[in-house]
Parts: C-alpha cells; structure tokens; sequence
C-alpha cells in the first residue's frame, strides 16, 4: 500500500509560492495563475526577477514578490500576503507606483508607459476592503461619471482567500477558482485532488512534491513557517492585551461612572429632600393662617401655593 504523505504544506508560504511561479524554466503554472486573475489568453510572458521570492524574515516585507511582463510588454506584480495589515491597500498603492516608474529609463518617453497590474492574493481578511465580494479590481475613474480614465495604465487587484474558503458553494469549473481552492489546500492529498483536474495547476503541484523531497528546501518552507507561527503568535499577544487592556478600562469607567452616580444622585436626593421640607413647612404656616381667619385669596398670594395644595 502507498504510504500517504501527511505532511502539512501550503502554497500561501512565501517560499513555496516563490518556486512554484518564480521559475523562468517552469512558467506554465505562473501563465495560468495570471491568465484566470485577468480572464484573457497569456501569449507571452517573461519573468523579470526569476528566483528572487526567498525567506526574508522582515517586518515590513517591502519586497516585490514576483514580476513579469505579458503579451504586449505590460507589467505585472504578483504578491502573497500572509499576514493581516491595516495598511496593505495604501502599501499595494505604493509599490504599484514604483513598479510603474520602473518602466521608464532615462531618455525614454512617457507614451511608451505600458499598463501595471498588481495582483495581491490575501491569506486574512481585509477590513477596508468591501465585505461583499472576495475579488475587487481597482482602477483610475471620473469621481462622477465613473468612467476610467483615458490611456488608463494601472491596474490593482486583491483576491482574498479566507472568503473563498468560507463560500458555501464553489464553481470548481472556474480556472481561477481551481488555483484559489489549490492555494487553500493544506494537505498534499488535498492538493492532489485538485491538481488531477488542471494540468498547469498539476505542474505546480510537482515543484510541490520536489521541495517535499528535497531536505534543504524542506527546511527552508519550515523555517518560513516558523517565522509566520511567530508572528501570528505576536499578533494574538498584542490583540489579547489590547482586549484586557479595553476591558479594565471600561471596568474602570464603570466603577468611576458608579460613584460619580452615586455622588450625583445623594446631592440631588438631598436637593430635593430640602424643597420638600420647605414646601411642607410653608404648608403648615398656611394652614395656620387659614385656622386663624386668613381668607384663602390672600393665604396663597403670601405663600405662592395654591388653593389645592391646602385641600
């Protein structure tokens, strides 16, 4: 009986993203991943820096992850985020921006600018991201009329997996979904299933099963795991302590909201407790009055009450 390999492993790892579609020998699965993100036919691709995804084990990660050029000479950049970050939309902005100035040397005219397109897959949820879809594409239009702008040359996309996973039913037959369902895989039985189905996403699948077997970049993918374990462990700390830290904060609010209260409502019972007492005692001198003969008319224009309040 075949021995079933049941080893952890995902192609959302930096490291094994890297060799599965940064190979310049091995594009088909690079081709295919980018041929069903812009639903068109890749004719013609070329790597501009093949082999360089590696483990860099950086806080920012300001690195662009996997650039081409396609079909005819537009650009692309190709980049898995693991991590959750409120600023990824402005940071995607912003290396969207170099790889579009990177284009021009000098003496170069700016009508040679060809369009740049930056595809961002997303392992954790984006807050600034619209919650209704998992797939947004992004590009320069009017304010009012929404129409794009003319010679529009930048293109930025995000995918973001975590919805795809939770999507109650999925379209197997979409190219895009296959490779999506492929990147969510975290078993090689899981990534074997799917594999079977799409010869570009099998192709993947082998460089998969070269790193499974080969001691040094096993160690490498692990090492990236460990450092990505690190710091979703930091990031859980750091959240935990910014829960417990709200929490006695509003425990406290509420403690000093109390004895405020409690401060407040005795100066008021107190207050009222006099208005009372001096209304009862000018009651009590207008009933003398009364008893003594006082007409009511003139009883309460001395004491300011009214006749029913002697009744």
């Amino acid at each position: 009986m075949k021995e079933i390999d049941t080893r952890f492993v995902s192609a959302k790892n930096d490291f094994l993203f890297g060799k599965i579609f940064g190979d310049e020998q091995r594009t088909r699965p690079l081709c295919s991943l980018t041929s069903a993100v812009l639903n068109e036919d890749i004719w013609h691709l070329e790597l501009l820096n093949p082999h360089i995804p590696r483990i860099t084990f950086t806080k920012k990660g300001v690195v662009l992850d996997i650039r081409a050029i396609i079909n005819e000479g537009r650009y692309v950049n190709i980049e898995m985020q693991v991590k959750r970050q409120s600023f990824f939309t402005k940071r995607t902005q912003f290396l969207s921006s170099r790889l579009h100035s990177s284009q021009l040397d000098i003496g170069k005219n700016y009508d040679e600018l060809q369009e740049s397109i930056a595809i961002n897959f997303l392992c954790k949820g984006n807050h600034n991201l619209p919650k209704e879809s998992w797939f947004h594409s992004y590009r320069l239009r009017h304010d009012r009329l929404h129409v794009p702008i003319p010679s529009g040359i930048t293109r930025i996309i995000f995918i973001e997996l975590e919805k795809v996973a939770k999507l109650g039913t999925i379209d197997e037959s979409n190219q895009l979904m296959e490779w999506i369902l492929f990147m969510n895989a975290k078993t090689v039985e899981e990534m074997s299933s799917i594999a079977v189905r799409n010869p570009d996403i099998m192709e993947a699948f082998k460089i998969v099963k070269e790193v499974m077997s080969n001691p040094d970049q096993w160690r490498l993918y692990e090492a990236q795991q460990d450092y990505i374990r690190v710091q979703e462990t930091e990031e859980a700390l750091a959240e935990k302590r910014t829960v417990e830290a709200r929490e006695e904060g509003e425990k406290k609010g509420i403690e000093i909201g109390e004895k405020r209260g409690i401060e407040i409502g005795e100066k008021r019972g107190i207050e009222i407790g006099e208005k009372r007492g001096e209304k009862n005692g000018v009651i009590k001198t207008a009933k003398a009055m009364l008893a003594a003969g006082v007409d009511i008319e003139t009883v309460c224009k001395a004491t300011g009450l009214r006749p029913e309040d002697l009744t």
